[in-house]
């Protein structure tokens, strides 16, 4: 059902918790996508569109997060891959500015992608949103973030037959999790390692994020 995959050393509770998701999104259907977007705050954006680059930054948060915790985790680019009812969120947690990407862009600079699922989670004041994160690497330019991958996320995704982000570079076809009226939400989450050159830009308007704590590697409970 998933394709050729490479899991992780999982065990246990972990484990199971994985395969919970897995299942829980067996049935889900895919939409097709045209951009990655970035959403970041008004103060940043002048400077990324004049550099012409979003720079590589550490994730620090979820705290719990191996990205987080680890010091020799990958940096890169966070971006979102989801859309709702087939359209882009009218807002963000993350700041009012969003940065699209090409997602042909994004990979075709790429020599060796894999694409690696990192961590799954949801807030417990809104479980109707599953958050799921992904790393994206290029296994030939960026070998020693590509190993940690390998040792550190949950599993490895084939690019072309998964259920979360299909990549089909060949034909310049994108797909993703599609969020309408089946709960709860997918918001797939993408880290691109390394620094991603922008291409086009519009606007979202801004809320707060959340003060909760996420909860790690935790389908959200029947709705």
């Amino acid at each position: 059902m998933f394709g050729d995959f490479r899991k992780a050393s999982v065990h246990g509770h972990e484990a199971n918790e994985l395969e919970a998701f897995m299942t829980s999104i067996e049935h889900r259907k895919l939409e097709t996508i045209h951009y990655f977007y970035h959403v970041t705050g008004s103060g940043t954006i002048h400077k990324i569109l004049t550099d012409g680059m979003l720079l590589k930054r550490k994730t620090d948060s979820p705290f719990w997060t191996k990205l987080a915790k680890d010091e020799d985790s990958p940096e890169g680019v966070w971006f979102c891959a989801s859309l709702y009812d087939s359209e882009l969120p009218v807002h963000s947690t993350y700041g009012e500015s969003r940065l699209k990407i090409p997602c042909q862009h994004v990979i075709s600079n790429m020599l060796k992608p894999r694409l690696y699922l990192e961590s799954f989670y949801y807030f417990e004041s809104n479980p109707r949103n599953q958050v799921v994160r992904l790393v994206l690497v290029d296994a030939d330019k960026q070998r020693k973030e590509n190993e940690w991958c390998e040792k550190n996320c949950l599993r490895r995704l084939n690019m072309k037959d998964n259920k979360v982000l299909v990549f089909n570079e060949d034909k310049n076809d994108y797909k993703t999790l599609a969020n309408n009226s089946a709960l709860p939400n997918y918001w797939v989450e993408i880290l691109v390692v390394g620094n991603v050159a922008t291409v086009a830009i519009d606007t979202i308007i801004e809320t707060p994020p959340s003060k909760l704590d996420p909860i790690p590697g935790k389908v959200p409970p029947l709705l």
